[in-house]
């Protein structure tokens, strides 16, 4: 479930929104300098890895409406975290699956990370905001 809160109103209340198109439990939220929030991360049941939620999406104000983004490689269900960086990245990290082995799209490089009952990797998605918003 998605509510807006008005704060600007003398008495503030819940109102329902669109809900997310890829319904998530356990997620991360980024507020993005284009005001639009950025929601990545967690699962339909729990901590179930087979049913992380890969693709992120957005969410605009402004129109009420949600839009698919990248799908990552990397599930974060509970306990990880999303961050935005001052040159426009979400970095992601963190989450309960065991630890895996990863291959960076950009440049290609496997690594493994995390160990044994963690996941401590850290991935970055470029947006579209980056080039001189911040």
């Amino acid at each position: 479930m998605v509510s807006i809160v008005d704060r600007k109103k003398p008495h503030p209340d819940h109102v329902a929104a669109e809900p997310m198109l890829l319904p998530r439990l356990h997620l991360n939220a980024v507020l993005l300098p284009n005001r639009t929030v950025f929601v990545t991360g967690g699962s339909l049941k729990q901590e179930d890895k087979p049913l992380a939620r890969l693709q992120a999406e957005t969410y605009d104000p402004a129109t009420g409406q949600w839009r698919l983004m990248a799908t990552f490689t990397i599930p974060r269900p509970y306990h990880s975290t999303a961050l935005l960086l001052p040159d426009g990245r979400v970095v992601t990290a963190g989450g309960n699956p065991e630890a895996c082995k990863c291959r960076c799209p950009a440049t290609g490089i496997s690594h493994r990370l995390g160990g044994t009952g963690s996941s401590s990797s850290i991935g970055s998605a470029f947006l579209p905001w980056r080039r001189g918003c911040i």
